[in-house]
């Protein structure tokens, strides 16, 4: 058996150094000002130096700093100019569209490349990104690709290597380029690029090559990147898994730029070699050394006037424990006002969206005039049925009824057409546009595109038109047996009636009257029980004996302890408890309401004044008859204001609490804002600002009148 010791690892070690040096350097202005009979300023001195250069020494050890790289001026813009040069000179080898060779494997029936992805456990970070960001390119089944995908781990050794990875791509402009940047127009299996050999390669984001290393059986991307799975074929792609995420130029000088240089930084740190927490770090420890010189130099200043009988005015030891606290606070707090300014365009949609959604609460009904032919492939010896013709509405002929859907873009672009389809419409509405389309019986109902546009026509003033029209390519089911019906629509669209409010607004107004009476409710009995509490938690009426010292003492703490609660926790619990809706609502704002107007109604008791109360008990009035006839008229005026008060904060709190299933507007706006519904959120925001400001208005009259 091995013998255990009780040694104490390295890394733990280590971790103990920045607190030992904090107290150390801040040990002696602390002892200092103790031996100079200021204990209180001795001991704060002492507890803020050591927490300001502990952390600094911490995050510096922690963040794997090494200070001569910090302090170097090595400059390594001329390695990103002559990897640039490099790529301009080769432009006589760019392959920019090889000839892209056909795959003699038939396609048709594979999935999507969608669905590839979805099934591969190795890649949700790349189809999550896709999610996040719109790219026609590839929603584009039609559009024949080349997907270089990196794995979850690639993307994983990224945000390691490059600390601001996640905020740049956060950015959606640069998302795109770089899902781009691993997308190649056309079909390419490796052999393909084994036939043309080494060069460079175009992608969909512009202007940026991929570098191409061509070996015997197998190829290379961008310094020796090998794919890790090659040629997984779908429905017009081919995709290959790659290690490590590609990175072209632009992209790694706009990952290597979005590390800010730091303006507080001393004139001697370049910063050009760290990261962005690594600056952070290093600015926090060069201003908390700064400032711990400062003290020193302050500490024998004031020594030297308290030998004098002058001691230094208590105002500078004040004003550095602010400056101290705002850099420490400034420090954990991790503020970016750069970020904020860089990204507010990031929001500004939103934002208006928000500010002003009534464009889009206002509707009118939605009138469809649809004229149906029916179209079947591939072609049979019996006709398709024709739709039954009803008076007065529009109805199609369309010529043949039958034929062939077009096929699959092959990898050269090119692709076996399908049938040209005549559709004849009449009885439309003249001189509107109408439009065109396709439901086959194996896909939900859409749009054919000509050019990348809609398909879609104008009818004559008679309301007839005619177009014609290739059948696109549509999937087809491997057990269709026979003929597949296809339904061909011409629909016009119109807005009818009256401008009415839409479902969102209705949902807003009856969900902000309800958190208007689950603040009301939980307001009022938050108020019966906080009164008897408020009278057991003021001092000045149970400091009669030890039992009601002692009574005191627990109610104030019991109501601490719940005030420390967020109403957030409480409606937490109260789900649990009663289950989702705004009766768990009114119990959550109810029991934090007890403990904050239990603790605002004491003090006001503690405050009133003794005057009445001596002329009482004068009188040889008892306990009670003090209470009613003495306290509780002076009482009632802050009561009433402080009841007001609480009302208007739980009406702004129910809006929080509706996250967890609390009952309110709340749950309707965070579902609004899950959805990205920010126009419904926009109305959600306008009801709460009209109502907080109504009740605001209303106590203001109330407190006019009885306080």
């Amino acid at each position: 058996m091995s013998e255990t010791t009780n040694q104490i690892p390295p890394n733990q070690l280590r971790s103990l150094v920045p607190p030992i040096v904090g107290g150390v350097l801040s040990i002696v202005p602390g002892l200092g000002q103790i031996a100079a009979k200021r204990v209180t300023r001795g001991l704060v001195l002492m507890f803020m130096l050591f927490v300001m250069t502990g952390i600094a020494l911490w995050r510096i050890d922690n963040e794997n700093i090494d200070l001569e790289v910090a302090f170097s001026h090595e400059d390594d813009t001329t390695a990103l100019v002559d990897i640039a040069a490099d790529a301009s000179a080769s432009d006589d080898n760019i392959l920019n569209t090889p000839d892209e060779v056909d795959l003699t494997t038939d396609t048709s029936d594979l999935p999507v490349r969608a669905d590839i992805l979805a099934s591969d456990d190795r890649l949700t970070t790349f189809l999550a990104a896709l999610e996040l960001v719109e790219l026609p390119e590839y929603t584009d089944t039609e559009r024949a690709l080349t997907l270089f995908v990196p794995s979850d781990q690639a993307f994983n050794e990224l945000f390691a290597t490059y600390e601001t990875a996640a905020e740049y791509f956060a950015a959606p402009e640069n998302l795109r380029t770089l899902l781009r940047y691993h997308m190649v127009e056309g079909r390419f299996v490796t052999q393909t690029y084994i036939d043309f050999g080494t060069g460079d390669i175009n992608t969909l984001a512009d202007e940026q090559i991929i570098e191409v290393d061509v070996g015997l059986s197998s190829f290379s991307l961008n310094d020796d990147i090998e794919p890790v799975t090659s040629d997984i074929l779908s429905q017009n792609s081919v995709i290959y898994v790659l290690d490590t995420v590609l990175l072209s130029d632009e992209l790694e000088d706009g990952l290597e730029r979005s590390v800010l240089k730091v303006s507080v930084l001393p004139p001697n740190i370049e910063g050009e070699n760290l990261s962005r927490p690594q600056r952070r770090a290093v600015t926090y420890a060069f201003l908390a050394l700064s400032l711990l010189f400062i003290v020193y130099v302050w500490n024998i200043y004031d020594g030297y006037r308290s030998a004098s009988n002058n001691p230094a005015p208590s105002q500078l030891f004040g004003g550095f424990l602010v400056v101290a606290t705002l850099i420490l606070g400034l420090h954990i707090t991790e503020i970016d006002l750069g970020k904020a300014i860089r990204e507010v365009d990031d929001v500004r949609p939103r934002l208006v969206q928000i500010l002003w959604p009534w464009d889009d609460v206002w509707i009118r009904d939605i009138e469809q005039l649809n004229g149906s032919a029916n179209w079947e492939t591939p072609c049979d010896e019996i006709a398709p049925p024709l739709q039954e013709r009803e008076e007065g509405q529009p109805y199609l002929i369309v010529d043949p009824t039958c034929g062939e859907p077009s096929g699959i873009r092959r990898t050269d672009g090119t692709r076996d057409e399908g049938t040209t389809v005549t559709i004849e419409a009449f009885g439309f509405r003249p001189n509107e546009i109408a439009e065109v389309w396709v439901k086959p019986s194996s896909i939900p109902e859409f749009r054919p595109r000509v050019d990348g546009e809609p398909l879609s026509v104008i009818t004559d003033s008679n309301g007839d038109a005619t177009l014609d029209f290739v059948m696109p390519n549509f999937t087809i089911p491997d057990t269709a047996v026979g003929s597949i019906p296809v339904i061909i629509t011409v629909r016009q669209t119109a807005e009818v009636g009256n401008a009415k409010l839409n479902e969102d607004f209705w949902l807003a107004f009856e969900s902000i009257i309800e958190t208007v009476f689950l603040a009301l409710m939980a307001t009022a009995g938050g108020l019966i029980l906080a009164v008897p509490f408020s009278f057991l938690a003021a001092r000045n009426l149970m400091s009669i004996n030890p039992m009601t010292t002692a009574i005191y003492y627990v109610v104030r703490l019991v109501m601490n302890v719940i005030r420390s609660i967020e109403p957030l926790v409480w409606a937490l619990i109260a789900t649990i408890w009663v289950g989702p809706g705004p009766f768990a609502g009114v119990l959550a704002l109810m029991i934090h309401t007890i403990a904050a107007l239990g603790k605002l109604y004491s003090e006001s008791i503690e405050n009133i004044d003794n005057g009445p109360i001596e002329a009482i008990q004068a009188t040889g009035a008892n306990r009670l008859q003090t209470i009613i006839y003495a306290v509780v008229p002076q009482v009632i005026p802050p009561f009433v204001s402080f009841t007001i008060y609480r009302w208007d904060i739980n009406v702004r709190m129910s809006t929080i609490i509706g996250a967890v299933g609390g009952g309110g507007i709340g749950f309707f706006l965070f579902q609004w804002i899950r959805i990205a519904d920010y126009d419904a959120v926009g109305v959600a925001v306008w009801m709460i600002a009209i109502v907080v400001t109504l009740l605001d208005y209303i106590s203001a009259r109330i407190r006019e009148r009885y306080v």
